[in-house]
């Protein structure tokens, strides 16, 4: 079944790492379990500083529902997220694959972390995250909330609809990824 989960990160944009982020990320997350999401979503930022990190750890500790972590384009981070004990982390997408996250997948398992990727919602990436030995795919619904036409909105769906299902049949989970209300 596809879980959906709330990302946070337009919100932590807004507040830039100010002293108001960890207040208004509270709040929002309330809310979010309030209104029955799967969970919640935040990105380690452009620098993982200590703040970010005392957030996160306070977020797992104090959530009833799952708190996700989305790794930035560093893999280096991937090491200390382990001690959060995140409920997932969200590997991001890379084509070329410069850095490659297959060390970085298994090490969060064997930690008794899941292992996501987040992708675009095409067959080919489904299938390259299975290759990776992730847990999860996260498909990211940019594309479809920017979309302007219904046919386009259709075939979006369509695309989405039909990666979460082979995520399925490759024995993996499948979540989608809305995009903050806060972001507008």
């Amino acid at each position: 079944m596809t879980k959906i989960i709330i990302d946070l990160e337009p919100l932590a944009n807004f507040y830039q790492g100010g002293p108001e982020l960890g207040k208004a990320v509270d709040k929002s997350t309330i809310a979010c379990e309030i209104a029955g999401a799967d969970g919640v979503l935040l990105g380690t930022g452009k620098e993982f500083d200590q703040k970010r990190r005392r957030l996160f750890t306070t977020l797992v500790e104090s959530l009833d529902i799952p708190f996700y972590i989305r790794l930035n384009s560093e893999l280096k981070h991937a090491e200390t997220l382990a001690d959060i004990r995140p409920a997932m982390v969200i590997f991001p997408f890379s084509a070329e694959h410069k850095g490659s996250p297959d060390g970085a997948i298994t090490n969060m398992q064997v930690e008794n972390i899941q292992a996501g990727m987040e992708i675009p919602a095409e067959l080919g990436h489904v299938k390259e995250a299975a290759r990776l030995k992730c847990d999860c795919i996260v498909l990211n619904c940019r594309v479809l909330a920017e979309t302007k036409t219904v046919n386009a909105r259709l075939e979006e769906l369509d695309k989405i609809s039909k990666a979460a299902a082979l995520a399925g049949r490759l024995s993996m989970g499948s979540m989608i990824c809305a995009i903050s209300p806060t972001a507008s």
